[in-house]
Parts: structure tokens; sequence; C-alpha cells
């Protein structure tokens, strides 16, 4: 889909996808809004189960001067609005608040820059600090957080205002909507004391979950390890989960490699009714990490020494967690199989990393504490690191619903011996990022980055007997042809 939009003596033609419906920058203190789809040449969207809110950035380049007459300052919110195809897919829609423009050139008859959005909490970070007690479930917390943020008294009501006259957006005017009613959703196990030193919200957030247990973490003490995870879906809203719930979710697709799979020809066998052979086509694929011993041995997958010191008794005492510790863990967690435990026949110690904490007064009370959260902090750490083992990236014609933390099969292909497809066809993968790309000539791409613990490393393994003795045949036939020469 072309457009001509004039600009003096100068006809410019700007291209845009006939998928991408809205994308607009209003500064609500003007009431003033453009439409931006034909003066683009990418945008981005960005989401990452690393990082609490979605992000993005849009390139202009025009030949007026929308960066002035606007004006762009910090008071505008973007919106945008696609679906790579209407009835098969769901569409995306999001209200994003800009907090930065950057990277201008300008030349005789033009000028390009990036406008930089995000999400409304990452506006509003900044804008407040936390300073109070919490002693409750991690669940709970995130619920108060959420009513001081919506608090009129907190000065944000432009923002909700903003929000609730786009209702179409499934958020609503919430600045921080928390999905309890999500399959994803999970309780945890502790409440947690602790006394917030006037910190942003999101690194409170963060600090929380990066040490949560929940209730799927095993029921054994000895056991524990955190394993939360909290992020924002694709709609907007918020998520507490682990990884526990998202490998035992159904099954919400399969990302499939089509050698042959042309852009020219997929909305000829969707109209026709192959909607499922192309829905998800694997372009490309970069299997970024299989495995990577050095960083499991720095992190103390085969086991670590945590120095526990008390200035005050003037004492320092070894706690030790071996490997077969870790392992137990794993399994008792019920993610992994022993078959596919990668290094069963590694033997490594404790003495691979360090780790100190200090302790205070109250021993009693310290070691409670100790034993609840911060050996289940310096586990979960380790634990996390193996269920994340595997990574592979994706890039695939957009796809408006992806969404993150959804479980998902890959199929890149027939493998052979000789080929890596063996280490992800069939395998479970959860989705932990994603980025939509439209460009100003109507392309529009999604990359897609996967985890999984579940890489099958046996090849030998998987040979059937057969295999293996006509294998064998064929080298003892080798064997004595070259006896003859």
């Amino acid at each position: 889909m072309s457009n001509e939009v004039q600009n003096g003596s100068v006809n410019v033609i700007r291209n845009t996808s006939p998928k991408l419906t809205k994308l607009s920058i209003t500064n609500w203190n003007l009431n003033e809004t453009y439409d931006l789809r034909f003066i683009f040449t990418e945008l981005n969207i960005y989401s990452s189960i690393d990082g609490v809110f979605a992000s993005g950035d849009v390139t202009i380049s025009e030949q007026g001067n929308l960066i002035s007459s606007c004006p762009i300052d910090g008071r505008e919110f973007i919106e945008v609005e696609f679906c790579s195809l209407e009835g098969q897919y769901e569409p995306y829609h999001r209200i994003f608040f800009v907090y930065a423009v950057d990277k201008l050139f300008e030349s005789r008859d033009s000028r390009s820059y990036t406008i930089r959005f995000t999400d409304v909490l990452g506006k509003i970070n900044l804008d407040m600090r936390l300073s109070i007690k919490y002693e409750d479930k991690i669940e709970n917390i995130l619920k108060q957080i959420e009513e001081i943020i919506e608090n009129p008294e907190m000065g944000f009501e432009d923002y909700k205002q903003i929000l609730n006259n786009h209702d179409t957006i499934p958020t609503g005017n919430r600045m921080f909507p928390l999905n309890d009613k999500d399959d994803l959703y999970i309780e945890t196990d502790y409440e947690m004391k602790c006394v917030v030193p006037s910190w942003h919200p999101v690194k409170f957030i963060n600090y929380m979950v990066d040490r949560a247990l929940s209730k799927d973490s095993t029921s054994i003490q000895e056991e524990k390890f955190t394993d939360c995870l909290f992020f924002q879906n694709r709609k907007g809203e918020y998520i507490l989960t682990n990884y526990k719930k998202m490998f035992n979710t159904q099954l919400e697709t399969e990302f499939t490699k089509n050698i042959e799979f042309k852009k020219e020809i997929a909305n000829l066998k969707v109209e026709k009714g192959g909607f499922s052979e192309v829905k998800y086509a694997v372009q490309r694929y970069d299997l970024s990490k299989i495995f990577n011993d050095q960083i499991q041995k720095q992190i103390g997958f085969f086991g670590f020494t945590d120095f526990i010191t008390n200035f005050v008794e003037a004492k320092c005492e070894p706690v030790k967690v071996n490997k077969d510790e870790i392992q137990s863990c794993i399994y008792n967690y019920g993610l992994s199989l022993k078959e596919q435990y990668p290094y069963e026949t590694i033997k490594k110690t404790e003495e691979s990393v360090y780790y100190y904490d200090t302790c205070g007064m109250n021993t009693e009370i310290q070691d409670r504490e100790y034993d609840r959260f911060t050996l289940p902090h310096l586990k979960g750490q380790v634990i996390r690191s193996y269920l994340e083992n595997a990574k592979i990236t994706i890039e695939m014609n957009g796809v408006s619903d992806i969404d993150i933390g959804k479980f998902v099969y890959i199929d890149l292909g027939k493998a052979d011996d000789n080929s890596v497809t063996q280490y992800v066809n069939g395998t479970k993968w959860v989705i932990s990022k994603y980025a939509h790309r439209f460009l100003s000539d109507g392309t529009y791409n999604t990359m897609v980055e996967c985890f999984t613990p579940y890489i099958n490393r046996e090849r030998d393994a998987n040979h059937t007997q057969s295999e293996r003795q006509l294998r064998e045949g064929k080298d003892a036939a080798v064997a004595v042809q070259n006896s003859y020469r």
C-alpha cells in the first residue's frame, strides 16, 4: 500500500503496511493528534520476560517539522494498532508514552529522528518512591503497590484519563493492571517482611520477585529455591508466574520451518484454508546457546559455598551446597528428565564459586531468614540458569498475537546425524522475548527468543541398534578394503 504525500514542490512516496492500522502521536496538552504511518521509516516494539514493561521506538523521516509543530517534549502518547491478518490473529493495540527523542539528523530538504516510548509504568516509575513497611505475600504487596499508583493523590490523573479515553485497550484506565485470573498466575509461599528504603516501584518489584518462592518450588524445605517471574503480556497486563507453570500450560502453538515458504504464497494459502501451514512459519533461526559449562561453573551449577560472616561474634561459617543438592532441586521441581541432564558424568564440587553473606545480632532470626530466603535465592540463581539453558532466536513473518511466557513446540524440519535441528525439534520451549518490526516499505517481521532446559545432547543414544550396526558394518567394510590396498 503506497501513499503520496506532497511537501512543497516535492512529492514524497511512502509505503505502509495494511497490517499497521494505527500509528499516531498525540500531544495531550494541546490535544493535537498526528498520523505517523506515512512519515515513519521504522517501528519497533520490544517485550521481555526479564523486563517489567514493554517499550519501543519509531524513526521519522520528513520534510515538515513535526518535532516542533506538535511539539514533542515528553507530554505525548503514541497509539499503536496492528494485526497480521484480521480474523486469524488477535490484534495488538497499546498506548505508550514518549520519553525521549534522539538521533536527529538534518539534510538540505529533510530530517530524521527517533522517538522512544514506553508503558505508563515506565513513564511514572521515576516520579515516585516507596518508603513503607510490608509484611505480606508478594502477590498481595503487588496489589498494594497498584493501589498506591492508582491513588489520585499521586498526581497521575492525566495518564489515567488518557487510558480511560481509549476504552478499546484491555487494561482500561488502570496504570498497573495485575491479572490474577491468567492461566499462568501463581501464589507464593512465604510472607515477605521488609522496609522499602525509598526505592522506585520497579526496583522494589524486581527485588521481591527475584526472592520469591512459589508454592510449586517443592514441598521439601531443603530443596526450595526462588522460581518466580514477573512481566507484562501483550495486552499490557502484569503476570506473576513461575517456570513450572509456563512449561505445564496448554500447548500454545508450533513454530514450523518451511523451506519453500514465500511471503506471496502465504495469503493465498490462508484464503484457501491452509492457515495452519503458514501462521507461524520460521524464516530464519539462530540456536544462540546450546551449553556453556564455564558459565555454569561460575554461577555454581556444580555446587557453591556461601560464607556467613558474623561480625558481632567474629566468626565465619561456610554453608556448602553440592551438585547433588542442585540436581535434586531440579528433579523434584518436575521439569527435568534424568536422561536429559547434561552434566551427569562431569564431577565438580562446591569449590566452583563462593558467595558471602553477613548476619546481625539475633542469630536465631537470621538463621530462620537465611533458610527461608537467602539460601533459596542463591539456589534459584543457579537453577534459573539451568532452566534457561538453551536459547534460540527465530525470525518469522509478522505475528501480532505472539506473547511472553507462552509454551510452544518448534519444528525445523527433518533432522539427520549432522543437523543441529535434532537439538530443537519436538522440544518444549517458552517465549522469553519478542520484537515487532515494521518498515515503511510494508515489511513486517517478528523476532522471537525462546528458552528451554530440555535440549537433547545424547546424540549417540538416539541411534537405534540397527543404525549402529549398519554404521559398524560400513566401518568394517572400509577396513577390509583398506587391507587390500
